[in-house]
């Protein structure tokens, strides 16, 4: 991974990593990796969540067609339970803002490693937190630290706009073609 370089600290230690501060996207992605648990392979393909071979997701929108669900898929990095859960409170409910960094980096690796599902992808869209929600917006501030990452521009939200990364420069495929990929499609993380 860092050929001659210390080993990163592996999630959850990200802390008390030497690259806590100059990380790559990929180098926290693929650190991160290595430790969360991946969405299972019997999963929704409008959601992430994991269901029964063969058995229907039982969130009801997603069988709702595109058009009245709002959104045409959720990607998940990674299931919640454990590790991922208590350092992801540690941002929602103590405040610890340091984390807002630290998972915007795993976003964005996953976005630069997953290229088929970004393709034609110029908006992704956090599920807004509440207005005044305390102690931080911690979606708001996971998609600031992730377009601090990447090509991607985070948009100022509020409690009626959704934070939002808008693809600052043509990347991946749709650079190598020449085309700006047209807005309309989202992927929510």
């Amino acid at each position: 991974m860092t050929t001659g370089l210390p080993e990163p600290a592996g999630f959850p230690e990200c802390p008390a990593c030497a690259y806590v501060v100059t990380g790559t996207a990929r180098l926290c992605s693929d650190c991160a990796g290595r430790t969360l648990q991946p969405v299972s392979g019997s999963h929704c393909s409008s959601c992430s969540q994991a269901v029964a071979p063969g058995r229907p997701c039982g969130n009801r929108l997603c069988a709702l067609p595109v058009s009245k669900r709002g959104f045409s898929r959720v990607d998940a990095v990674a299931v919640y339970p454990g590790v991922l859960r208590d350092k992801i409170h540690r941002l929602k409910y103590d405040g610890a803002h340091g984390w807002a960094m630290i998972f915007g980096r795993p976003l964005v690796g996953w976005m630069e490693s997953h290229p088929e599902q970004m393709e034609g992808v110029d908006h992704v869209v956090g599920n807004p937190t509440a207005a005044g929600r305390q102690p931080l917006q911690h979606i708001e501030a996971i998609m600031n630290a992730a377009s601090r990452t990447a090509a991607w521009t985070a948009t100022s939200s509020n409690a009626r706009r959704p934070s939002r990364l808008i693809e600052a420069a043509r990347t991946g495929p749709a650079a190598r073609r020449g085309t700006i990929a047209r807005c309309g499609r989202a992927r929510l993380p």
